[in-house]
């Protein structure tokens, strides 16, 4: 029976072990997310860029759009699509919609132009992270890409969904 007991209580042990890095991070989160509300970004920054090093996911796509929107910093587009794409990698379908629309800014807000080979590439990434973030339940992005679909001209968006076609198994890539 003291077997079975110590065996019992060291699973139990186990399990709160590994448990309680999730729930500090869960903590350490919301308190930085307290502090970006009552407008102390500079708090919320230096929480969530350790919790970024940690791979916590939320913390990583609020931190994006704190540089997105120049929140008690420099706005700094590069620094959010960066961190936008971290956490889509991490399957996030906020960011893989954040990060869609992104690329689409980047094509410029007028698609009815000629489209250069660099908008292109632009559209096809934007497109690619939309796909994406449907396939992951994000509720917007199924609207966008039928916006894009009736918008941009055919080979384009067959261009456009051969290349989300094979980044949806293989994320990396992408």
């Amino acid at each position: 029976m003291s077997k079975l007991v110590l065996y019992v209580s060291f699973i139990f042990m186990s399990l709160f072990v590994c448990m309680l890095p999730n729930t500090l991070l869960a903590s350490d989160y919301a308190t930085g997310r307290e502090a970006a509300i009552s407008g102390n970004y500079e708090e919320a920054i230096k929480i969530w860029e350790k919790l970024v090093l940690e791979g916590d996911v939320l913390a990583t796509y609020s931190l994006a759009q704190i540089y997105q929107n120049g929140l008690g910093v420099l706005r700094d587009y590069e620094k959010a699509r960066t961190l936008f794409h971290v956490a889509a990698l991490l399957g996030y379908p906020d960011a893989q919609y954040s990060l869609g629309a992104h690329y689409l800014s980047l094509a410029g807000a007028s698609m009815d132009n000629e489209i250069k080979s660099n908008t292109a590439i632009d559209i096809v990434k934007g497109y690619t992270w939309l796909s994406i973030a449907a396939k992951n339940g994000h509720a917007d992005a199924p609207e966008l890409l039928n916006q894009l679909e009736t918008r941009l001209p055919t080979q384009l968006v067959l261009d456009a969904q051969a290349h989300a076609n094979t980044c949806k198994d293989n994320l990396i890539q992408c």
